[in-house]
């Protein structure tokens, strides 16, 4: 190549390259909401009753696909693991995660919890960062977007609380969560345990090395076993809570994959697995393929051996109501307010 147009050639690419960075620079400076046109003119008050303040987030951040080209088919809902109904049962963990830790007097033990535990308008802060800790997801999987939902989180922050930046940063760095568990702070450990919690309805498999092997969810990997590992009752109360959640979810019929929360419901299902000559239920079950199993096939004979024992697993594992798909009910957050309420006795 001519020296000449090598060297223009090289100015050309730094040229464009520098733009490219100015201009992801500008992008990254403007507000989230701009970023994703969202128009907040309407945001609820400070003191707004916290079911609207929700609704208002799932309507505005939630309600779209993650990509804007995606069509959905039937049955299909935008955002379905990471999506509306997720984030309002986090934020109404964190609030039984509060008073679970104040009843069994986690708040005498550690000062830093108890800043929280006490304090209804920082709960009622952490409950608002609960609904936006997913709200900057472009994907499912890994998030590799938490810096996109802490940005909107902040920003939310500062327009409904009416908090400086410094605050509404502060409280929103909770969503970028360390990887290693014990550099967490104390509302860290809430999110993350609220959110794993709500894991159970898209849990199923265990990555490793690159293979997928049927697995149980861990729940004596949640902080609330290692912050009262001497307190027995609380754990047994935890445990229990866990069981009658994943019997909600059911009902709610917001569960993707059969998901054993006890080593002994993972043995089960792995022989289950076996006899029925089935390596794994397959991550791509979508809702709507669940629906066409569930609506479907239940009342068809000329079902094949394998579609029958996933029909069976399925049964086992979800007991899902089989009258209806999955819904997004406008009145969203009282009704999951109300089936909390309901396994808490």
């Amino acid at each position: 190549m001519n020296r000449k147009y090598y060297c223009v050639l090289v100015v050309a690419i730094a040229f464009i390259h520098s733009n490219c960075l100015f201009s992801m620079k500008l992008t990254q400076k403007l507000p989230f909401s701009e970023r994703r046109g969202i128009d907040l003119s309407d945001i609820p008050s400070k003191d707004a009753p916290f079911s609207e303040i929700a609704e208002y987030v799932k309507t505005k951040y939630y309600l779209a696909p993650y990509n804007s080209k995606q069509q959905l088919g039937d049955g299909d809902i935008p955002r379905a693991f990471h999506g509306g109904e997720h984030v309002m049962r986090v934020s109404l963990l964190i609030k039984f995660l509060m008073n679970f830790y104040k009843k069994h007097g986690y708040d005498k033990q550690n000062p830093e919890a108890a800043k929280w535990i006490n304090s209804e308008g920082l709960i009622r802060k952490l409950r608002i960062v609960g609904l936006l800790h997913d709200a900057g997801r472009m994907g499912e999987g890994r998030d590799i977007w938490e810096q996109d939902s802490k940005d909107a989180c902040c920003e939310f922050l500062q327009n409904n609380q009416r908090l400086t930046e410094d605050d509404a940063e502060s409280l929103a760095d909770i969503v970028v969560k360390p990887r290693r568990r014990e550099d967490r702070t104390f509302a860290q450990h809430i999110l993350a345990t609220a959110d794993a919690i709500d894991i159970i309805r898209v849990r199923g498999f265990n990555g490793k090395k690159g293979e997928r092997q049927y697995g149980y969810f861990n729940m004596f990997r949640l902080a609330p076993f290692k912050h009262l590992s001497e307190n027995e009752v609380a754990k047994a109360e935890l445990k229990a809570f866990i069981f009658r959640y994943r019997q909600m979810l059911k009902r709610q019929g917001d569960v993707w994959y059969p998901c054993p929360i006890t080593p002994e419901e993972e043995s089960f299902l792995k022989s289950k697995l076996q006899e029925y000559g089935i390596p794994q239920i397959e991550r791509e079950e979508y809702i709507s393929e669940k629906i066409f199993f569930e609506h479907v096939l239940a009342g068809r004979e000329d079902v094949s051996e394998k579609d029958r024992a996933k029909l069976y697993l399925m049964d086992r594992c979800y007991s899902v109501d089989k009258k209806r798909a999955y819904e997004f009910s406008p009145d969203c957050y009282r009704k999951l307010k109300a089936d909390l309420a309901e396994i808490l006795g």
